[in-house]
């Protein structure tokens, strides 16, 4: 059950990053195209709601081995008050005329303290380690993170703001992802498994 836990929430953040990451790099073009006049503030925002979606779904698996204990009370508590937090700081915050940004970055600290507390009661009720999370999720995502975002800055130096540097951004992202998840992310027994399901499933093509 465990590393049944750990590849959900694995897989969780793998699958979000996959599509964030070019979408992060290109969202001012995005947006343009989307909306021509976008608000002010609208790409900062988008922005760190995508941040805000990758550290909730890091942490999917652990969400669903809680809840399936049937001991919620407290973690739906905990929960509940954390998220609850957020919303008298932003309240503040607006209401004392601070950059808009600074709220959603409350939002962002409650989501971490959300994340956090969820771990805890992850290794408490179904007795996940805390450093397993660490090691095998947490780091490797982040060196991910960090070289395909360097990768895919670098059609910014080629080509101007356009709908084509947001595909080849897309392309250049992808074809640098997916080999790195296979070297820095997946372990070895989640390869082996995963080629077994591929073959299977081309054996299966193959059939028809």
């Amino acid at each position: 059950m465990r590393k049944l836990v750990f590849t959900m929430s694995k897989f969780g953040i793998l699958l979000s990053m996959l599509f964030a990451i070019p979408l992060l790099l290109e969202l001012p073009e995005v947006l343009r195209i989307w909306l021509k006049n976008p608000p002010t503030y609208a790409c900062g925002f988008a922005g760190l709601y995508l941040l805000l979606m990758l550290m909730e779904n890091a942490t999917v698996g652990h969400m669903i081995a809680i809840n399936a204990t049937g001991r919620i009370s407290r973690y739906q508590v905990s929960m509940g008050a954390i998220s609850l937090l957020a919303l008298p700081i932003a309240f503040i915050l607006a209401v004392m005329g601070v950059c808009p940004y600074l709220a959603v970055y409350s939002i962002m600290i409650t989501v971490a303290v959300y994340t956090v507390v969820r771990l805890l009661f992850a290794r408490s009720l179904v007795a996940l380690p805390l450093r397993t999370w660490v090691c095998d999720i947490l780091f490797p995502t982040l060196v991910l993170f960090a070289c395909v975002s360097a990768v895919g800055l670098l059609p910014r130096f080629f080509m101007p703001s356009s709908l084509g540097r947001i595909v080849v951004t897309a392309i250049v992202c992808e074809l640098v992802f997916v080999p790195l998840t296979w070297l820095i992310v997946l372990s070895k027994q989640e390869r082996g498994t995963l080629v077994e399901k591929l073959s299977s499933r081309f054996r299966k093509l193959g059939g028809i």
